[in-house]
């Protein structure tokens, strides 16, 4: 009971973080930083009589005191402190305490990765006066995988009912184009060009 009565003395007036690993009669290994993976670790101290041994962790650690060998063997937690604190009998007197630290290293939890969604390609034309030659643009521009592509006729409520139906006003033609980031944001719009390789161009840069 003396003993204790003297850990928790020590654990109520003392911080005993900054406490030493070595004092007179009494000696701890330095502090550690120990990988997670190797479950258990033993810290062994050296004195001329019994010592004896508390535990202090950010979580409840489970350990196995060895006291022929003045040791205590510490199931390790996934990550964290374990501050180790000892205090040594030698003929009934007690030493001053010794702790040591063993900072658990676990492994990193890694956040799930989010897929970055591609920019959408809205592309609004006169399904009755398009190309074919258009036509196998759109087809190819719809295979890139680097962007969303949608083509829709000028009727369509895509368009006519729609925060587009504004900038299609604004191009005063026939045609347009309006690309959105993944947050659904307009980042760019303009009219179709007339230029396959400008067009090509623009979806480069956006995508």
């Amino acid at each position: 009971m003396r003993i204790l009565f003297l850990f928790m003395t020590f654990l109520l007036w003392t911080n005993y973080t900054s406490a030493q690993n070595k004092v007179k009669d009494l000696e701890l290994p330095i502090n550690a930083e120990i990988d997670a993976a190797k479950k258990v670790h033993t810290v062994e101290g050296k004195c001329q009589g019994l010592i004896k041994w508390l535990v202090a962790s950010d979580t409840k650690t489970k350990y196995t005191i060895n006291e022929t060998k003045n040791s205590i063997t510490i199931n390790l937690p996934p990550s964290g402190n374990v501050n180790v604190i000892a205090i040594g009998i030698i003929e009934g007197k007690p030493t001053e305490f010794a702790t040591t630290k063993i900072t658990v290293k676990g492994e990193e939890k890694k956040l799930p990765l989010v897929e970055k969604k591609p920019p959408t390609l809205y592309l609004f034309v006169d399904f009755k006066t398009i190309s074919e030659k258009k036509l196998a643009l759109f087809d190819t521009l719809y295979q890139n995988k680097k962007i969303n592509f949608i083509c829709n006729d000028l009727s369509s409520p895509m368009l006519t009912q729609s925060k587009f139906s504004e900038l299609y006003q604004q191009t005063n033609s026939k045609s347009l184009l309006v690309i959105e980031d993944e947050n659904e944001k307009i980042i760019f719009w303009q009219t179709i060009p007339n230029n396959d390789q400008e067009l090509l161009e623009i979806v480069k840069r956006y995508s």
